[in-house]
């Protein structure tokens, strides 16, 4: 099945399906907050000072920037959202100074976007990204025991979707990371297959069903922090729910940190906010899951 053969619905239904995937009409104010996070992002780097900027494949775009907090400091690896289709590393450095600040290193992981490649490529590329960065820890200072995946949007259904992946495959004898924070995920991809997005995606419904943790559910559940803004779409307030639930019925931690008045991108602030309970939250996991992996 092609992608032409998704089956479209009546233009008032395909109206509303796509309302609820096009984060960035539902935010008319996402230029300046784009350009906020840019502007931040580059007085991280420029505080930093110590960012490492690591080549993980062969793609231009296989790059990581790292900053090492310190001797046996939890890691987090920030996968960004954008839909598979847009955003760069560059643009979320931001999240990087408060974390690094509470004694938490961070890797804020890029890929290659679609359409160039598919989204199971774009999956495979952030599969690549983790173990590598399992691998190398040696190098580092951080401890790779100590390892959370914090995702966004698309990056959030990466961080649960690499449950499931057979990482004996890729070299490694255990699990690479013991914790997720996933914010405003997509665990659906089917409804995703049948949007304007997909022009770029090329999504079958078999591809889609395949790559959604909702469908199929991953092996490895780590406790868990999830979040979704209280002004974000029905379907993605909807997905969070259905995905906790496979979580708290697979007898995983699952913790939900409720974000009332936030929308699809401010919550990202949240979590680089040292006030504000997301972030208290992913520290805390962060803290808690070298304990846990023993």
């Amino acid at each position: 099945m092609s992608e032409m053969a998704n089956p479209r619905l009546p233009a008032d239904e395909q109206s509303a399906l796509d309302a609820q995937f096009d984060t960035r009409a539902a935010v008319p104010e996402h230029p300046m907050m784009f350009a906020r996070w840019a502007e931040r992002s580059a007085q991280a780097r420029q505080e930093l000072g110590t960012l490492m900027d690591l080549k993980y494949g062969p793609h231009p775009r296989q790059r990581i920037d790292l900053v090492d907090a310190g001797m046996h400091s939890p890691l987090l690896v920030f996968l960004h959202g954008g839909f598979w289709r847009s955003f760069d590393k560059s643009a979320f450095t931001f999240i990087a100074p408060p974390f690094v600040d509470h004694g938490i290193s961070v890797a804020v992981v890029d890929y290659a976007l679609c359409p160039d490649v598919t989204v199971a490529e774009v999956c495979d590329q952030v599969a690549t990204a983790v173990a590598y960065l399992r691998e190398v820890a040696p190098n580092h200072t951080f401890d790779a025991e100590r390892t959370v995946l914090a995702g966004h949007s698309v990056g959030a259904h990466m961080a649960v979707w690499l449950g499931g992946v057979d990482w004996t495959t890729r070299g490694l004898t255990s699990q690479p990371y013991h914790g997720v924070v996933a914010i405003s995920g997509i665990y659906d991809l089917v409804p995703v297959s049948r949007s304007f997005l997909n022009a770029d995606l090329r999504l079958t419904e078999e591809e889609a069903w395949a790559l959604s943790p909702l469908h199929e559910p991953p092996a490895w559940m780590p406790p868990a922090v999830f979040a979704v803004g209280g002004q974000e779409s029905e379907a993605f307030r909807e997905q969070q729910d259905a995905m906790v639930g496979v979580w708290q019925a697979c007898g995983a931690g699952a913790e939900v940190v409720p974000m009332a008045g936030y929308n699809h991108f401010d919550i990202l602030d949240a979590l680089a906010d040292p006030a504000s309970r997301l972030f208290r939250a992913a520290c805390r996991l962060a803290e808690e899951v070298g304990s846990l992996a023993q």
